[in-house]
């Protein structure tokens, strides 16, 4: 409740832009914060192309799958951080391809991740994917800054080269 008040508020600065998609709206602030609010069971979030004062990008509501690939580098290149609401379980292919800024992101009630849904953010140094139980071909290729990874237990599905090129992989 308190995240949907600062998404009507603007907790985060004066609005630079905002839209409407199906039945959700996005706004970006001037701090850098895209917040995305979706009610749909697939967040299919369309209206803004290649911002590059997109810093964090936030999602709110009851989507439980991200199908588009639309928050990768060529339209969001400098991404630092996600927020995933706690409703969403399955990320969809490629849809944070090539953010090479991504440092970090919540993946918490996450129990599906797509094929290259994280290849060649570099910049991502942690993930605790200790709900997932299906991990897509290429998932998390080309994370090179990628040290320390919780997977789940027994039963998961590894899809092929997801940790290829994931050259600081410690843990």
């Amino acid at each position: 409740r308190d995240r949907l008040f600062a998404f009507y508020t603007g907790e985060h600065g004066e609005v630079l832009k905002s839209g409407k998609y199906y039945d959700g709206l996005w706004v970006i602030y001037s701090d850098g914060t895209l917040i995305a609010s979706s009610n749909t069971s697939e967040g299919d979030i369309d209206g803004f192309y290649y911002d590059t004062n997109v810093k964090r990008v936030e999602f709110l509501g009851n989507a439980t799958e991200l199908n588009w690939t639309g928050f990768g580098a060529n339209d969001l290149p400098n991404v630092e951080e996600i927020i995933l609401s706690p409703a969403m379980t399955k990320l969809g292919n490629e849809a944070f391809k090539g953010l090479s800024k991504l440092k970090s992101i919540n993946l918490e009630g996450v129990e599906s991740i797509g094929s290259e849904t994280f290849k060649g953010c570099s910049s991502l140094t942690k993930a605790d994917m200790g709900a997932v139980k299906e991990i897509g071909d290429r998932a998390i290729e080309g994370c090179t800054s990628l040290a320390d990874v919780s997977l789940y237990g027994k039963g998961g599905k590894i899809g092929y080269y997801t940790f290829k090129d994931c050259t600081s992989l410690k843990s």
